[in-house]
């Protein structure tokens, strides 16, 4: 009930009894202000709650009304009250309504008295409310009926709201509760019911003074809507038509209405001289008085509910839905859009100087008052699902561009919410209807007119063999068609494009034919620029190329140069500091475009190996969605890595555990010397080339690749096989072939279509011998089970026990125990524990490593038990230990080591195990001493 008879539209005010005067609260939904004013009730405060809606939250004036959506009065009860009894106050508003026709209302006990509430089935505005309560507030007076007249025709007025209390008596506080429901009723309806009885007993409504203030200042601003034509709103309003053929019969009242109506329509003066002639009394010169008294008054048109509480039959068979005849006549013309796209608006709607029209069979209705146009509809590809772009204009901050989800004209709310939260207000509840099939007809229309587009967020190859590069998607025909970006790509996307000259920039690729030492520089140049969008066609997600050398060497100058090749340099490549959010964000918009990241010498060798894997694994990490399903993983690519170092990453990711092969064969490291070919001047005039032209050379090689995709396999696949048998590369090897195969194969590519001048034999000799080179380099950095086995002995040195022929202790732990080493049996123990604790530590496979010993047979068992310190004075319970032979071949080194040790331990074994005894002795000897001094101390105390 709360709720029932509050408008649809606009701010609740919910106020709060302070000690002097109100405190109001506002909500954009019953629900909401119902909440709050029972909360505030139950804590003991005196609640009401206003009974129209407002346009603003700025105050509960009757200006600021927007809708109402009742009519009510207020009825006291009680001791010196118009009404003893609540229940005489019910027998005279029954009297009431029979008297004037009027329906029963909607009653409600207010604590003390009654409120009396006809509520209606549609929002009305606050001038149409306004005239008809002050029709109802004449007729409770001519009949008698005692209420509040102070309620009654104020529209701001407030009421205490269904279940709260009233508290005039704090000891015993009184429920507001309803008594009776009543049906809702149809405004036009009760206004009639009113003013048949107004008629029928020969009541003149003439407002008082108060209410004439209330009426001009309020509620009837002047009229600044579009033109509107006195002859159109003759042709369709009934009461204008009727006052126009009897001009010799129309009373003051009447004619001083159509003066208010007329004066606001185009040549206002001119008709209501022309419509007036034929009264008796008409005088052209009076007549021009009175006009001008009334626009001095500034009242703005004459509504349709003063009309028929003049004159009630003039309304009879007019079906027109307004609140003003003014509206019949309104002229809305036609402007071309100031969009430069010049978009055409669906059927139905036109564009005006004063906004937007939606022209309907009886009048056109102004719904928003800038320029809005949708102009397009595509799949969002990183969101899954279909939206509507929208450029609109906003006074001061010019054009602007947002993205709605299309299925929102399901759901009007979510729709008006997006709206709004674009800056697109819209107020009433007639515009926002209009605004929502203004949305539906402009989507269906651009839905026949031409074929959906789609929202990329990814650069590189889809699925039908097109290729996204920048706002363009390069097709198999070689032609280029623009595409849209999804709204989640990263703004450096919007550095794919092209400037400068071509020409330019190809000439500076000379600068790698000068001498041999540029090949290394060479290679990560074409590594990045022309065999990153070919990583496709290996079947491997990625995989990178890392260029060591000291500074000055040129490979910050090539990184920027890789990224000319597509696009504005300085905005593609990525910093050391960049967050790594950011650098999965990049990399799976780049799709199959290189990424290049400078200067990667600091980086923690643990963020180093993750960075290393999330770039050659190819998508970012799987998420749950609020429903625990998995979300579509969007960030996904196939491209090449070129990042530039100082130290060497083999050497970091080495160094960091024990096994860092997985890294390292997805690594291609190249070392850059130093060379004075490349000085200070040559770099700049290189840089300021390729900052000022780029972009082109890129557009040109995928149209290329695009053009011949079906032969790129096969020529990679051949090319990568013949790296494999020159170069003896193994399996785990075989990123560093495919980096070599895209790089090689992609660099003839450009050299074919005139990209780079420099010579392409030269670097595929060059590059054979670099991955020889780093076969090489990764035996000499990678542990094998073995050397991992030798170094976890070495770092548990302190931790053995030694047990000779006659379990004699030869070496003892210095700590505690974790090595049980048997001469007698040739068999070492080790704590299984303490072996997967140190593979743990250093980043060492535990699993890796025990099948690698058992299949040299080093490792004979390991899930035996075994008591370490057995027979011995460090014994202690079982556990489960890994069984070594030390007579293995593979363990002679440590078999050689730990012979010399014995034999030199078993010859002062006596002696120490004598010289251990007669320490046992005196350390018991001490012992008793101290215990009886101890003892005799205490004896003599007593």
């Amino acid at each position: 009930m709360f709720g029932a008879m509050l408008p649809h539209e606009g701010w609740i005010c919910v106020a709060k009894k302070l000690a002097k005067g109100f405190k109001h609260v506002w909500f954009e939904f019953p629900e909401e202000a119902e909440a709050y004013a029972l909360k505030e009730d139950k804590a003991g405060h005196e609640i009401y709650r206003a009974q129209s809606s407002f346009k603003t939250k700025d105050n509960r004036r009757q200006e600021n009304v927007l809708a109402v959506r009742s009519f009510w009065l207020d009825i006291d009860c009680g001791v010196g009250k118009p009404y003893d009894t609540q229940g005489d106050g019910a027998v005279a508003l029954k009297d009431f309504c029979t008297k004037t026709g009027l329906p029963l209302p909607t009653i409600v006990n207010s604590g003390n008295g009654l409120y009396a509430h006809w509520i209606l089935t549609e929002d009305i505005d606050p001038v149409s409310w306004k005239e008809t309560a002050c029709l109802l507030k004449s007729i409770t007076a001519a009949c008698g009926f005692m209420s509040d007249d102070s309620r009654t025709s104020d529209s701001a007025s407030v009421l205490r709201p269904v279940g709260t209390r009233n508290k005039k008596t704090p000891d015993s506080p009184k429920e507001v509760r309803t008594v009776a429901r009543a049906e809702e009723i149809p405004f036009v309806l009760f206004h009639e019911a009113l003013s048949a009885f107004a008629v029928a007993k020969n009541l003149t409504i003439s407002p008082s003074a108060s209410f004439e203030k209330s009426l001009n200042q309020e509620f009837l601003p002047v009229y600044d809507g579009p033109p509107s034509s006195a002859e159109r709103i003759a042709e369709k309003c009934p009461q204008l038509d009727y006052l126009i053929k009897n001009q010799a019969k129309t009373e003051e009242p009447l004619w001083y209405a159509l003066v208010g109506l007329v004066r606001h329509c185009v040549n206002g003066r001119e008709w209501v001289q022309k419509w007036s002639m034929e009264h008796p009394e008409y005088e052209e010169g009076a007549t021009d008085r009175k006009i001008a008294q009334v626009e001095r008054k500034s009242i703005g048109p004459t509504t349709c509910a003063r009309f028929k509480g003049l004159n009630p039959l003039g309304c009879e068979g007019c079906t027109h839905e307004v609140t003003s005849p003014i509206q019949l006549g309104k002229v809305y013309e036609a402007i071309e859009p100031t969009a430069e796209e010049k978009p055409e608006l669906p059927v139905g709607f036109s564009l005006t100087k004063h906004g937007l029209v939606f022209n309907l069979p009886e009048e056109a209705v102004l719904f928003y008052d800038h320029e809005l146009y949708i102009t397009d509809l595509a799949w969002d590809e990183s969101l899954g699902w279909e939206t509507a772009t929208v450029k609109h204009f906003i006074p001061h901050e010019g054009w602007k561009e947002f993205k709605f989800r299309s299925s929102l004209t399901n759901d009007p709310k979510s729709l008006l919410m997006a709206l709004a939260d674009n800056h697109v207000k819209l107020v009433g509840a007639d515009r926002k209807k209009a605004m929502l099939v203004y949305i539906e007809s402009y989507l269906a229309k651009i839905q026949r007119s031409k074929k959906m587009s789609q929202l990329v967020c990814q650069m590189g190859w889809k699925d039908d063999g097109r290729f996204v590069l920048g706002r363009n998607v390069i097709m198999p025909n070689g032609e280029a068609e623009p595409v849209a970006l999804a709204k989640s790509v990263p703004q450096s996307i919007e550095a794919f494009h092209t400037q400068g000259s071509l020409e330019e920039w190809i000439k500076a690729t000379e600068f790698f034919a000068q001498s041999d030492e540029m090949l290394p520089l060479a290679f990560a140049f074409c590594a990045g620029a022309f065999g990153a969008p070919l990583m496709k066609f290996t079947g491997y997600p990625g995989a990178m190329v890392s260029m060591l050398g000291a500074s000055g060497v040129g490979k910050t100058l090539v990184g920027t140069w890789i990224a000319s090749t597509y696009g504005e340099p300085n905005r593609l490549i990525m910093l050391k500091d960049d967050t790594k959010n950011a650098l999965i964000g990049r990399l799976g918009a780049y799709g199959n475009l290189p990424l290049y990241i400078d200067e990667v010498t600091n980086i923690d060798p643990e963020e180093l190996s993750e960075l290393t894997y999330r770039i050659t694994q190819g998508r970012d990490k799987a998420r749950l969605n609020r429903n625990a399903t998995e979300r579509v993983v969007n960030n996904q690519w196939q491209t090449l890595a070129v990042v530039s170092s100082n130290a060497s990453i083999v050497d970091k990711l080495s160094g960091m555990k024990q096994d860092a092969s997985p890294e390292l064969n997805r690594v291609l490291e190249i070392s850059v010397p130093q060379t004075a070919t490349l000085d200070r001047d040559t770099a700049t005039g290189i840089y300021r080339t390729i900052t000022e032209n780029y972009g082109h050379a890129g557009v040109e090689y995928v149209k290329y690749l695009v053009a011949n995709q079906k032969v790129h396999q096969e020529k990679i696949d051949n090319l990568v096989t013949l790296i494999d048998s020159l170069t003896g590369a193994k399996n785990e090897e075989r990123y560093w072939s495919a980096i070599a195969g895209v790089t090689l194969y992609g660099a003839s590519c450009a050299k074919k279509l005139g990209l780079i001048r420099f010579d392409i034999p030269k670097l595929f000799k060059w590059v054979v011998e670099t991955v020889k080179e780093m076969r090489t380099s990764k035996k000499e950095v990678v542990n094998t089970a073995l050397d991992s086995l030798g170094q976890m002995l070495d770092d548990y040195a302190y931790h053995r026990l030694v047990i000779g022929k006659t379990d004699t202790c030869l070496v003892t732990p210095r700590g505690a125990l974790y090595i049980r080493v048997e001469v007698d049996t040739d068999f070492m123990f080790i704590s299984r524990g303490k072996v997967q604790e140190w593979c743990q530590r250093n980043h060492a496979s535990y699993t890796s490593m025990k099948n690698h010993l058992f299949r040299l047979r080093v490792l004979v068992n390991a899930n035996a038990r075994k008591v370490l310190g057995a027979r011995t004075e460090f014994a202690g319970s079982q556990q489960p230990v890994w069984v070594l032979d030390l007579k293995h071949e593979d363990m002679g080194k440590y078999q050689v080591a730990l012979t010399d040790e014995v034999k030199a331990r078993e010859k002062i074994a006596p002696h120490e195990q004598d010289a251990r005894r007669l320490d046992l002795e005196h350390a018991e000897k001490a012992d008793f001493i101290r215990k009886a001094r101890h003892y005799d101390g205490r004896e003599r105390g007593k």
